[in-house]
């Protein structure tokens, strides 16, 4: 049986409360009410071991209100008139069997310039599978691959949408109010292949299982780490649940709110 699980701690009174959503099960130990993503363009300031950039992240709907929308380009720092990397990814906005809002991957789409050439990744989910289509200068960088899905009715977000797709849930509310919690889902590397390419130690297919978890306060901010492949890549909200740092530590990436 999948599920997310979701374990609470009320510091005050030393209690867990429990909440947990399953095609078994439709009640829970409290009520996670909708939340509301605003539209809205941030900036933020990327460091890599490959130099420094400027990310602009811009996040919207739909015409029809029923897809969530998010748009990054990424500009070198030399170069701020040109951008070496676009992204586009679309979610679906669902209600899981037990009523909890998701974000359900839909398609995307990443281009990444290397040498004065365009290196393209798309894909969509389509039925139990997520399909990916590949244009690039090189053979082995081209074509059509597809993926089984894993079975179940687990939580799947996007890493481009990332911390979207976790507050619209309600984990990242809940978890600062009782100071704790952990969930389980399903990530999505929108960006396959080239992310597995970009980054070392991290598995060669396009999800992973992982645990998102909250870690406590720091420097001021509200911490919680994504736990995969053996690695912790650390985001920060502050009070109003805005993304203002991330940390992947081992990777040697930070992303930092202009």
């Amino acid at each position: 049986m999948n599920m997310l699980f979701v374990k609470s701690l009320k510091k005050s009174h030393n209690i867990f409360f429990l909440f947990f959503i399953s095609s078994f099960s439709s009640c829970s130990y409290f009520k996670l009410k909708d939340v509301t993503l605003e539209k809205g363009k941030s900036e933020y300031t990327l460091e890599e071991k490959s130099g420094n950039f400027l990310l602009k992240k811009e996040i919207g709907y739909s015409k029809n209100g029923q897809s969530f929308i998010v748009k990054t380009q990424i500009f070198s720092s030399e170069k701020m008139n040109e951008f070496v990397e676009q992204s586009v990814s679309i979610s679906y906005l669902k209600k899981h069997s037990s009523g909890v809002p998701l974000l359900y991957p839909n398609k995307g789409q990443t281009d990444v310039w290397f040498d004065k050439s365009r290196y393209r990744t798309s894909f969509k989910i389509v039925g139990d599978e997520i399909v990916f289509y590949l244009k690039t200068p090189e053979k082995k960088w081209s074509g059509v691959r597809k993926f089984k899905l894993p079975e179940g009715n687990g939580v799947f977000c996007l890493f481009s949408q990332l911390p979207e797709c976790i507050r619209y849930i309600g984990f990242i509310k809940k978890s600062i109010k009782f100071r704790g919690g952990s969930m389980r889902l399903y990530v999505i590397w929108d960006s396959y292949p080239f992310i597995q390419e970009q980054y070392e130690h991290i598995n060669k297919g396009p999800f992973i299982h992982a645990e998102f978890k909250y870690e406590g306060r720091y420097q001021g901010l509200y911490r919680f780490g994504l736990h995969l492949s053996g690695q912790v890549i650390y985001y920060s909200f502050n009070q109003s649940e805005k993304l203002i740092r991330e940390n992947w530590i081992s990777q040697g990436r930070s992303l930092n709110l202009r």
